[in-house]
């Protein structure tokens, strides 16, 4: 009933196509972060997102239980009165009181970037797998921000659920500490933040013992494709690069285009014939973001594995993104903190350009590519899964990478 009740509240809405979210967004950050808190919005909501931008809170006036001063948390309440919208997502990362505030203040749940990004993964879940560790993620995010419910009608505390607030150390004597647990009428039963608590750490190791299991196929069947002598190419990327079309175009196989962010979250392994005849696994992985939440890469541990084993990794890019850059970067570091070195980002790593609108961008001229085989910067390529310019030359890149290993 615990998992029903959190996975209803998180997603619930979403799956009936109730959602009107307003994206709330902090001034002070780069306009391409406001452009992919609007994308992450859409892609929540399955709509388009109206939008607000807000200032800097000046010294002393940004309050530490609202994140935003007091007087744009005032502007922000007569705006949801408004528009009212159904959600409000707030483009930063709040702590749970700061979520519990904000959403007093303006009548509506309130939404951070963490937890937006990992509903998105909830969406996106559809194997047992990647449901596992959406699940894990979603708990170690809930049990630093323990709520409790109040039903609008009886005031009586529920479980997990919407009309919540938080648990603090301050209420504990409030929820049951001194009065006997559920019942509330003595003893020294558990208090309701203690019983909270107890739930998802239940729940936690129940879920750690079912991902374990799930590691330990995926190194079974690593074993196995390396002792068939198949190397494996891990493709990864930031989310929405390009990356599940690369892997399609190079295994032959039809090219669908589905402009969604984490539209892969299970790794998908496809073979490609190589040049010289060999015989090579891709493996397409779970897209990264910007300020990705840990508890998604911890829990995505026995899949990102899939990348830190790989024999050799190809970096797709987007070309024609004005935020080229910081993506890449953002990339690097995802794959710095999963244990990749410096060492394989330089030696086995490829880079290709998906060239979608203007290839000029990445610094090369129009319709060239670019290959650096003896530089100590990973090679580059050029690629177009629509016209398969590029593809041939990728494949010779991967073929003679590997053949160095």
């Amino acid at each position: 009933m615990l998992l029903f009740l959190f996975m209803q509240n998180v997603y619930g809405w979403a799956l009936f196509g109730l959602i009107a979210l307003l994206v709330v967004h902090p001034r002070d950050k780069p306009h391409t972060h406001l452009q992919e808190a609007l994308r992450l919005a859409e892609t929540f909501a399955g709509q388009s997102c109206a939008h607000v931008e807000v200032g800097s809170a000046r010294s002393g006036s940004q309050t530490p239980g609202t994140f935003l001063g007091s007087g744009t948390v005032a502007e922000l309440a007569q705006h949801c009165a408004v528009a009212e919208p159904t959600r409000v997502f707030v483009n930063a990362t709040l702590s749970g009181v700061q979520q519990r505030n904000l959403s007093a203040a303006w009548g509506r749940p309130v939404m951070d970037r963490v937890g937006l990004i990992i509903a998105i993964f909830g969406q996106r879940a559809r194997t047992r797998e990647a449901r596992l560790q959406v699940e894990m993620a979603a708990l170690d995010y809930r049990a630093s921000r323990l709520v409790r419910t109040l039903d609008p009608v009886t005031g009586k505390r529920g479980g997990f659920g919407e009309g919540s607030e938080v648990v603090s150390a301050r209420e504990r004597g409030r929820s049951g500490s001194t009065s006997g647990g559920l019942g509330g009428a003595g003893g020294g039963g558990e208090s309701e933040l203690q019983l909270q608590r107890r739930h998802l750490r239940d729940r936690q190791k129940t879920l750690k013992t079912q991902l374990g299991e799930v590691r330990r196929t995926r190194e079974v069947q690593r074993a196995a494709r390396r002792r068939a002598g198949k190397p494996q190419v891990a493709v990864v990327g930031y989310t929405n690069a390009g990356k599940s079309s690369l892997v399609a175009a190079l295994s032959r196989r039809p090219v669908e285009a589905r402009d969604r962010l984490f539209e892969t979250l299970d790794p998908t392994l496809r073979k490609a014939m190589l040049p010289s005849g060999r015989e090579v696994i891709l493996s397409d992985t779970v897209g990264f973001i910007s300020d990705l939440p840990h508890q998604l890469v911890t829990a995505f541990k026995a899949t990102l594995e899939e990348v830190v084993e790989a024999d050799l990794l190809v970096h797709v890019v987007d070309a024609s993104s004005p935020a080229l850059a910081q993506q890449r970067a953002t990339v690097l570091d995802v794959l710095r903190g999963l244990g990749v070195s410096e060492a394989t980002l330089a030696s086995r790593m490829v880079e290709e350009g998906a060239a979608r609108e203007h290839p000029s961008e990445w610094g090369e001229p129009q319709g060239r590519s670019r290959v650096e085989g003896d530089q100590p910067a990973p090679p580059r390529v050029f690629t177009s899964t629509v016209t398969r310019a590029g593809l041939a030359e990728l494949l010779r890149v991967i073929d003679r990478k590997l053949g160095v290993y």
